[in-house]
C-alpha cells in the first residue's frame, strides 16, 4: 500500500472516530508523546488529552481530512493537507506521523490551521 493510500484510509478512520466522538478510538491514532496545536484551544499533550478535546465538539458534526503534500524520511511521514467540518470551518493542517514498530502510523505532532480559503496543494 502506498503512503498516500495509507493516509487516505487513516484520515477516513479518524473522521469516523471524530463523528462518533469515541475517545477510545481517537486515542489510538496518537503516539503516547504526541502534541496537538490548534488556534482554538491550548496545546494538548498525549493521546487521551487530545482525544478528549476532539470528542467535546458539538453533536452531528462531521469532518473530512484530505492528504496533500506528503514528505517521508525513515520513520517519519509529514502530511500537509486540508480539513473541512460540516458545521462550518475549513483550513489546513500539518501532521507528523511516526511509524510504529508494527508498521502503523501514529500522530506525533498535529498542527491545525484555520483559513478562509484553501489553496490547492502544489
Amino acid at each position: 500500500m502506498s503512503t498516500r493510500n495509507e493516509l487516505d484510509a487513516l484520515n477516513e478512520d479518524f473522521a469516523s472516530a471524530c463523528a462518533t466522538r469515541d475517545v477510545g478510538a481517537l486515542t489510538r491514532f496518537f503516539a503516547p508523546d504526541c502534541v496537538a496545536l490548534s488556534p482554538d484551544s491550548p496545546t494538548r499533550h498525549g493521546g487521551a488529552e487530545i482525544a478528549a478535546g476532539l470528542a467535546s465538539g458539538p453533536d452531528g458534526r462531521t469532518a473530512r481530512f484530505t492528504a496533500g503534500q506528503i514528505l517521508e524520511d525513515r520513520d517519519l511521514v509529514v502530511d500537509i493537507g486540508t480539513w473541512e467540518i460540516s458545521t462550518g470551518g475549513a483550513g489546513r493542517y500539518v501532521v507528523v506521523y511516526r511509524r510504529q514498530p508494527d508498521g502503523s502510523l501514529a500522530l506525533a505532532v498535529d498542527v491545525i490551521l484555520r483559513t478562509e480559503t484553501i489553496d490547492a496543494p502544489p
